[in-house]
């Protein structure tokens, strides 16, 4: 191991993660030491776990949407973020972005057949 002088303010990575907890993949804390060599084992230092987020939401189901009655995009955007992404995901086409995305994708796809939907509208999981 390398050894720099003393008054220089550089210290190594590798000897900043060896004084440092170190968290598993598991999520739990593993307390790590290092044993300078001119001085007394640092204590441990613990690093808390992450708390994953939980979706409060229950999933969307795709439910489809009468576009013959829609006149513009923005009567689509007052049926809100969630409604759209349901029609959007009923029709097989990518439900993601802002309002107003969401309304204008919707609404391009009025009067078009499901095969002759743009390439760069379709979700994944488009089956004609």
């Amino acid at each position: 191991q390398m050894k720099y002088p003393p008054s220089t303010s550089f210290v190594p990575i590798r000897d900043l993660m060896d004084r440092q907890g170190v968290a598993d993949v598991t999520g739990k804390t593993e307390s790590v030491t290092a044993e300078a060599d001119d001085s007394s084992p640092s204590p441990p230092i613990e690093v808390p776990r992450q708390k994953k987020k939980k979706s409060k939401a229950p999933p969307l189901k795709p439910e489809a949407l009468d576009l013959s009655k829609i006149k513009s995009a923005d009567d689509l955007e007052k049926l809100g973020m969630d409604r759209l992404k349901s029609a959007l995901m009923a029709v097989g086409a990518k439900c993601g972005g802002s309002l107003q995305e969401r309304a204008a994708r919707l609404f391009s796809l009025k009067g078009l057949q499901r095969k002759d939907f743009p390439m760069k509208i379709r979700a994944k999981n488009f089956v004609l």
